[in-house]
């Protein structure tokens, strides 16, 4: 979680109740199993939309609950007395309808953020994917069809009058008629409702003209199955769509990468974009209601601007490429900081040379650090020291705290007393 911008007074006074409430909102939506997040993540995917009602207690001055609400039943609106947003739940539905301030919907859209647009990142995934299966299919099904052997028998039927020849083509024609089924979901191929397709079939066929029976076997001619070029074009079209970088589908040792940013892929930081791009809306799951919450116990901070836009999360990264990227460049900027220090220079009066720049200038302007960053290594800093002059543990929490230095005492060093004077005599 990330939060900054903030009034120096505010943020140190309510740090801490920032923490309490996000813990609560997270065990609200029952984030605490990992499975949960991951569903409603899923599910805005694939929908392209995710709503939630907030519930308050009976005061409406916390937030208790979550409540999810079908998307399609919502429609955003002002209302006409006070200009504010708000929600229309079953529109013109007569008593199911009813009316929600914008405070207590949370409305996740794929296309833009609460926002009832009905488009969703599986959705351009749809043609790709079903002409890719098309493709597939019917290539299963000629290559299962043509997999058995077949015999054609035409025997000669005299001379049956048309009715009786039509009767007997019939019968022949309801025995050898052959339905096969493929199943989309499991891959199960069913020939005449069985699961199995025979290796070998026989045609018994009557010829009228002829005189003596005639056997021949029946040729599978088609399409070149090891010919893969034409699904090829259509998975990498699916490919291009996902969005996902080409080299993750490579099963055949192209998939690896260096350690350094020299060995990131182009694909990977557009895919690495689109990630944060997608945490961005989805993280409003929790920092509505968040802001909500402190707004509820700290009304000033409705027109606190700062407090608002300093409220994110800090998702755990897990792209390995962002990581490497960042040690690299923070490598570049040392590097720089030093030449900068080193190489430009001035002269004293008594020719003494001296840097131009100032190392603490360097730090901030080029280093890369936040404030925090910075304030947290000048407590370490400080620390640091305390514990080289022997100050206890309780009372350097006390120091850095504020309290002030010469109310303390450092402590005695172990073997001070036992010291003999004459030994270095």
């Amino acid at each position: 979680m990330a939060y900054s911008n903030f009034h120096g007074h505010i943020a140190s006074s309510i740090e801490d109740e920032i923490g309490d409430v996000y813990n609560n909102l997270y065990n609200y939506f029952g984030f605490n199993d990992s499975v949960q997040p991951w569903n409603y993540f899923r599910k805005w995917l694939v929908d392209g939309f995710l709503a939630f009602e907030i519930v308050y207690n009976d005061k409406q001055t916390e937030i208790i609950g979550f409540k999810e609400l079908d998307p399609i039943s919502l429609m955003p609106g002002i209302d006409t007395d006070t200009g504010k947003k708000q929600w229309v739940q079953y529109k013109g539905q007569g008593a199911k309808e009813r009316k929600l301030w914008d405070s207590q919907i949370i409305y996740l859209s794929y296309s833009q953020v609460n926002s009832p647009m009905r488009i969703s990142y599986v959705e351009r995934l749809i043609r790709s994917f079903n002409l890719l299966r098309i493709m597939e299919t019917t290539r299963i099904i000629w290559a299962v069809s043509n997999a058995s052997f077949k015999t054609q028998f035409i025997i000669p039927v005299g001379g049956k009058s048309k009715t009786r020849a039509k009767q007997s083509l019939a019968q022949l024609m309801n025995s050898y008629r052959e339905v096969v089924d493929f199943n989309q979901e499991s891959g199960e191929i069913v020939t005449n409702g069985k699961p199995m397709m025979p290796f070998n079939k026989e045609y018994w066929l009557p010829s009228k003209d002829g005189e003596a029976p005639e056997i021949s076997t029946i040729g599978g001619d088609g399409p070149d199955l090891g010919d893969t070029e034409s699904l090829k074009y259509f998975a990498d079209r699916l490919k291009m769509a996902s969005k996902i970088p080409f080299s993750r589908f490579d099963k055949e040792g192209g998939n690896t990468y260096d350690m350094d940013a020299s060995g990131m892929l182009r694909d990977e930081i557009k895919f690495s974009k689109f990630v944060d791009r997608l945490r961005s809306i989805f993280q409003e799951i929790l920092v509505k209601p968040m802001y909500l919450q402190m707004c509820l116990n700290h009304p000033e901070l409705k027109n606190d601007v700062a407090f608002k836009s300093g409220l994110g999360l800090n998702f755990v990264k897990d792209n390995v490429f962002e990581e490497m990227k960042e040690m690299e460049l923070q490598t570049k900027r040392v590097d720089f900081i030093g030449n900068l220090k080193t190489q430009l220079s001035t002269m004293t009066a008594e020719m003494e040379e001296i840097p131009y720049f100032d190392l603490g200038f360097l730090v901030k302007r080029y280093g890369g650090f936040t404030r925090e960053d910075l304030k947290a290594n000048a407590r370490a800093k400080e620390r640091a020291d305390l514990e080289k002059e022997n100050y206890s543990e309780a009372d350097i929490e006390k120091i850095l705290l504020g309290a002030d230095k010469a109310d303390f005492k450092p402590e005695k060093k172990e073997g001070a007393a036992d010291e003999d004077p004459l030994a270095d005599l």
